[in-house]
C-alpha cells in the first residue's frame, strides 16, 4: 500500500515537472516574437515641485542637462506633455512563466539617461530660479497685454463678416486665459520666494498607453541589463495582449531607446487651449518667440511656409491676409456700402488745373461749384485691384477740407465748403499741408486762426509729404518729426483734440520706426491717415485709408481721392472724442 502511494507521488512529481518544462519551452520558444500584441507605451516623467511654507502655493519645473529650465503652474497638463519621455515597450513574461502579471520592458541607452537625469536642485539653488523667472514672466505678460490691445484694436474696425474674425475672436479667449495664467504664476512664484520655508520635492509618473487605454503604473527593478523594466500599479495586463519572453532576442530587434528630452523653447509654460497641428493645408501653430498662426500653408523644400489665408498673431500686431510663402501681402477688404466711405478735397475740386476760358488776350480759370445733394461715389479709382460686392454707388459719410499751408496760404473756398458739408449733413475735418520752410509753431498759428473746428467734426489732420530734398533742406528727418510732433501737441491742446497724421506708406516705412524716437512715438500715440493707392489694406493702426486718387464723385468735376474709414458706424461715431485731458504733453519749445 505504501509502495503505491509513493509510485502516485512519483508520477505526480514527473507531471509537475513536465508541466513546468512545457511552460518553460513555451515560454522560451513559442513567447520569443515580438508581434503589435506585444507592443505598448510607458510614459516617464520628472520634475521638482517647489512649495510655500503653508502649501497653499506650488510651481513645477524641469531642468534640462546644461541648465535650461522650464515651469508651469501646478498640475499644468501642457507641461507634464512637454517634459514627458515616451518609451516604446514591450509586455514581458515574469521570471521564466508565460505569465505577464503586468509587467513591461524597454530598451535604454545609458548615455541618453544621464542626459536626462535631472541635477540635484536645493532650496537656496530654487530660490534662486524663482525670483530671475518672476521678471520673465511678468514681461510675458505684458506682452500678451500688448498682444490683446492689437486683438481687440482689429474686433473694433472689422465685423464678423470679415475673412478672419473668427479666427481673431476665438484667439483672444487663448490670450485671456494666458494672461491670467501668467498673472497667478507671478503671485504665486512672489509667495513662494518670500515664504520662510520653501520645500522641493521630487516627483515621478508613470503610465502605460495601449489602445487608447491608460494605465497608472510604477518603475521597479530591472531584470536584464539594458532594459528598464515597469508593472502597472494594479499587476494586471490588459486582455489580447502577447508577453514575450524577457531574455529573448526578438526584443533586441523590436525595441528603440528613447532620447533625452530637449531643451524646450518655452522657459514658461502657461495654460492654453490651443494646440499646433495641420490637417489638410490648415495649420495652427505657437512659434517659440510666443506668436501664434492660424490658416493656410504650403510644404515646401524650405519647410513648411504660411501661404493662402491666414492669421498671424505678434505683440505688436495682428495680421490677417494673404501670406506668400512665409512673406505678408496684405488684408484685402470686401467693399460694399456698409463700410464708412469719405472724400478729400480743396481749391483743385473748384479750379481744375486743365480747365481755362479765354477772354480776350486774357486766360481765366473756370470754377466749378460742388453740387451737394447730389454726392454719390461712383467708382474707387482704377489704379490697383479691388474687391467689390455689386455696383458702386456708397453715399459719402465724411469730408476732409484743406484749410492751411505753412505759415500763411489759405484754402480760399474752406469756409463756404465747410459751412455747406455741414449744412448737408456730412461730418468735417479741416486739414493742414506741412511746410519743411516754417516753423511748426508759425504753421499751427495760421492753421488755428483759418480754420473751424466745432463739436462733432473730425479731427484736425495734418498732411506730411515732403520730398527726400526737401527734408534734407530742413535738417533731415529727425528734425522733422520733431516739428511734426510739435505741431500735433500744439494744435491738440490748442484745439482739445487729439489730431491725426496723414502721411504715405512709404513715410511709415522708413520714418515712423524704433530708429527714430519722435517716429516712434507718432507712431504709437497718434492715429493714422495713410495713402496708400495698392490693393491690400495698410499694416498699420489706421484712421482712414486713402484708397486712391482717381475715384469718381457724382457732383463733382474731376478726380476725387476716395477714403476708406478704418472700422463701422460705432468706431465711427466716437472718432472724435479723445479730448485734451487725454493728449500727450506737449514737447519743450
Amino acid at each position: 500500500m505504501k509502495i503505491r502511494h509513493v509510485r502516485y507521488l512519483w508520477i505526480v512529481l514527473s507531471l509537475m515537472v513536465l508541466f513546468v518544462a512545457v511552460l518553460c519551452t513555451v515560454s522560451r520558444v513559442h513567447y520569443d516574437k515580438f508581434t503589435p500584441a506585444s507592443g505598448a507605451m510607458v510614459e516617464e516623467a520628472h520634475y521638482y515641485v517647489l512649495r510655500s511654507a503653508s502649501g497653499s502655493d506650488s510651481i513645477y519645473t524641469y531642468i534640462y542637462k546644461g541648465g535650461d529650465t522650464v515651469i508651469a503652474e501646478s498640475d499644468n497638463a501642457r507641461f507634464i506633455s512637454n517634459i514627458t519621455r515616451r518609451r516604446s515597450a514591450s509586455w514581458v513574461n515574469w521570471l521564466w512563466l508565460p505569465s505577464c502579471f503586468g509587467t513591461l520592458a524597454a530598451k535604454i541607452d545609458s548615455t541618453e539617461e544621464r542626459n536626462s537625469s535631472l541635477p540635484m536642485l536645493e532650496v537656496p539653488q530654487a530660490r534662486r530660479l524663482l525670483a530671475s523667472r518672476c521678471s520673465l514672466i511678468r514681461n510675458k505678460a505684458a506682452d500678451m497685454q500688448r498682444q490683446l490691445a492689437e486683438i481687440d484694436y482689429y474686433l473694433r474696425t472689422h465685423k464678423v463678416h470679415d475673412e478672419g474674425f473668427d479666427v481673431v475672436a476665438r484667439h483672444r479667449e487663448t490670450v485671456l486665459h494666458s494672461i491670467d495664467s501668467l498673472t497667478r504664476m507671478a503671485v504665486s512664484i512672489e509667495r513662494i520666494v518670500r515664504s520662510g520655508r520653501l520645500s522641493v520635492t521630487l516627483t515621478d509618473r508613470y503610465a502605460v498607453v495601449m489602445d487608447g487605454v491608460c494605465m497608472e503604473a510604477m518603475k521597479v527593478s530591472s531584470w536584464r541589463d539594458g532594459f528598464a523594466m515597469y508593472r502597472t500599479t494594479n499587476g494586471t495586463t490588459p486582455k489580447h495582449v502577447r508577453p514575450v519572453y524577457l531574455y529573448s532576442d526578438g526584443l533586441l530587434s523590436s525595441l528603440r531607446p528613447t532620447a533625452a528630452l530637449r531643451s524646450s523653447s518655452d522657459t514658461i509654460v502657461v495654460r492654453s487651449d490651443v494646440g499646433g497641428g495641420q490637417t489638410d493645408g490648415y495649420l495652427s501653430v505657437n512659434y517659440p518667440d510666443g506668436s501664434y498662426y492660424e490658416g493656410q500653408y504650403s510644404d515646401t523644400l524650405g519647410g513648411i511656409m504660411r501661404h493662402g489665408f491666414g492669421v498671424d498673431f505678434r505683440s505688436d500686431k495682428v495680421r490677417v491676409g494673404r501670406w506668400e510663402y512665409d512673406r505678408y501681402r496684405g488684408e484685402q477688404p470686401l467693399y460694399t456700402a456698409a463700410h464708412i466711405y469719405g472724400i478729400d478735397i480743396s481749391r483743385y475740386q473748384h479750379e481744375p488745373s486743365s480747365q481755362t476760358v479765354r477772354r480776350g488776350r486774357r486766360r481765366r480759370k473756370v470754377t466749378y461749384p460742388i453740387l451737394w445733394n447730389q454726392l454719390r461715389i461712383t467708382s474707387l479709382g482704377s489704379m490697383s485691384k479691388k474687391r467689390v460686392e455689386g455696383n458702386v454707388d456708397y453715399p459719402i459719410s465724411f469730408i476732409y477740407i484743406k484749410s492751411t499751408e505753412g505759415k500763411s496760404l489759405t484754402n480760399r473756398y474752406f469756409r463756404a465748403d465747410y459751412a455747406a458739408a455741414r449744412k448737408h449733413g456730412y461730418r468735417v475735418g479741416a486739414y493742414h499741408f506741412f511746410s519743411t520752410r516754417t516753423t511748426a509753431r508759425q504753421q499751427a498759428d495760421n492753421f488755428i486762426k483759418n480754420s473751424r473746428y466745432q463739436k462733432g467734426d473730425l479731427p484736425p489732420a495734418l498732411d506730411v509729404e515732403p520730398s527726400a530734398a526737401q527734408i534734407a533742406q530742413m535738417g533731415g528727418i529727425r528734425v522733422l518729426l520733431k516739428s511734426v510732433r510739435s505741431w500735433l501737441e500744439d494744435v491738440g491742446h490748442r484745439l482739445g483734440v487729439q489730431p491725426i497724421l496723414y502721411v504715405s506708406q512709404s513715410f511709415v516705412n522708413k520714418y515712423l520706426t524704433d530708429d527714430n524716437p519722435d517716429g516712434d512715438y507718432l507712431r504709437k500715440n497718434y492715429q493714422v491717415w495713410i495713402a496708400r493707392y495698392g490693393e491690400y489694406k495698410p499694416d498699420v493702426h489706421l484712421a482712414i485709408w486713402q484708397l486712391s486718387p482717381d475715384g469718381r464723385v457724382r457732383g463733382i468735376r474731376g478726380l476725387v481721392d476716395i477714403n476708406v474709414f478704418n472700422g463701422f458706424e460705432e468706431a465711427f461715431r466716437d472718432f472724435s472724442s479723445i479730448s485734451a485731458h487725454s493728449l500727450p504733453q506737449p514737447s519743450p519749445r
